[in-house]
């Protein structure tokens, strides 16, 4: 079954309908543990990596990783959006189009107030989100310093994270 544009999404220049646009997350910084590895570039991209990293006031070498990371964090969040959406069409179009509405509303609240999701461990939090019988989580972890909110992962309650 396919949801069409009018279900709350967009259809993209590949003919795929986004429900979730995931433009203000942030996402985990780079751990001290990296380890090297070797990308290979056209001369066009890296001369637009060079110029994006100076603007931003950082080194190419700096910013490449930041935006692996940040690319990977994405492809994971809209994975596990899709799967949530996917479950959901078994059931229902409708459903499936309530879904993503509602996770993306609740995904402000932490915005508003990090401390609210329930503490577990190495600092992250779970926010519930209730649907009915059945609801989601998601796990965050709040960055005090620069006071922001960085999603994880969404899962349905039952799912261990």
């Amino acid at each position: 079954m396919k949801l069409a544009a009018a279900d709350g999404g967009e259809v993209d220049d590949r003919g795929v309908v986004v429900l979730l646009r995931c433009s203000s997350i942030t996402f985990p910084k780079m751990s001290a543990t990296s380890v090297t590895t070797t990308l290979k570039l056209t001369e066009a991209l890296k001369a637009r990596i060079g110029r994006v990293a100076a603007e931003a006031g950082k080194s190419s070498h700096a910013f490449m990783p930041e935006a692996i990371e940040r690319h990977t964090a994405l492809a994971e969040r809209r994975r596990d959006l899709g799967r949530v959406v996917a479950s959901c069409l078994q059931q229902s179009a409708v459903d499936a189009a309530a879904t993503v509405p509602l996770i993306s509303s609740a995904l402000q609240i932490p915005k508003q107030h990090p401390m609210i999701g329930r503490p577990v461990e190495a600092g992250l939090r779970v926010l519930r989100i209730s649907r009915g019988h059945r609801g989601y989580v998601a796990l965050y972890r709040h960055d005090t310093a620069s006071d922001t909110v960085m999603v994880l992962a969404i899962r349905y309650q039952r799912e261990r994270h």
